[in-house]
C-alpha cells in the first residue's frame, strides 16, 4: 500500500538541512516566500538563536500572521537588507524567483530551495535557455531537454556565481538544497 504524500512528508529533511547549515549561536531574519503554517522554521532546534520570520503565502487559511498574495509581487517593496535568510520552499521549480534574486543583485544570504519536477515533467524555457540550450531544439523535443532537472538546477547556479550548494536528494525529480548569494 502506498503512503500519500503531504506538504510536510519530508520535514524532516527540511528542517535537518536548515539546522545542519545554520550556525547554532546566530540570530536570523527569515524571508519566507511560501511559508504555509510555517512548520519548518517552528520546529528548528538551535541554541542561542532567535529566528524572526516575514512569512507570504497565497492561501488564506495558513495560521498566524503573514502576508497574503503572491510574493512576487511584494519582491520590489522588500528591503533585502533586512534578511539574512530567503526561505524558497515551494512545489516546483525556484527558478522565477531565484532568476529574480539574482537580477536584482542580492547578495550576502543563505536560500533555501525546494526543487520539485512536477507531474508532467516540463522545465521553464527560459531555465534551459539559460543553461545553453537552443529555443527550437527545446520546442522540437522538449521531453529530452527535462531529463535530470537537479543536474541542470546545478549548472545553473553554477553560471549565477554558485560554487557550493548543499542538499538531499529524496528522489531524481525532488531535492531541498541551501546555498551562499
Amino acid at each position: 500500500m502506498n503512503k500519500a504524500q503531504t506538504d510536510n512528508s519530508y520535514l524532516n529533511n527540511k528542517i535537518k538541512l536548515r539546522e545542519e547549515f545554520l550556525n547554532k549561536n546566530n540570530n536570523y531574519k527569515v524571508l519566507d516566500f511560501y511559508t504555509g503554517d510555517c512548520q519548518i522554521w517552528n520546529k528548528i532546534k538551535l541554541d542561542g538563536y532567535n529566528i524572526d520570520i516575514t512569512r507570504f503565502d497565497q492561501k488564506k487559511d495558513k495560521q498566524g500572521i503573514y502576508l497574503l498574495g503572491e510574493n512576487i509581487k511584494y519582491f520590489n517593496m522588500i528591503n533585502f537588507d533586512n534578511y539574512d535568510i530567503i526561505d524558497l520552499d515551494a512545489y516546483g521549480s525556484p527558478y522565477q524567483i531565484l532568476n529574480k534574486i539574482f537580477e536584482s543583485k542580492i547578495n550576502s544570504k543563505i536560500v533555501f530551495c525546494t526543487f520539485i519536477q512536477t507531474m508532467n515533467g516540463k522545465l521553464h524555457n527560459s531555465f534551459l535557455i539559460d543553461i545553453g540550450l537552443k529555443r527550437d531544439w527545446i520546442k522540437k523535443i522538449p521531453s529530452l531537454f527535462n531529463s535530470n532537472p537537479f543536474e541542470k538546477m546545478k549548472k545553473w547556479l553554477m553560471l549565477k556565481g554558485i560554487k557550493k550548494i548543499f542538499y538531499i536528494e529524496i528522489s531524481e525529480k525532488k531535492h531541498y538544497f541551501a546555498f551562499k548569494i
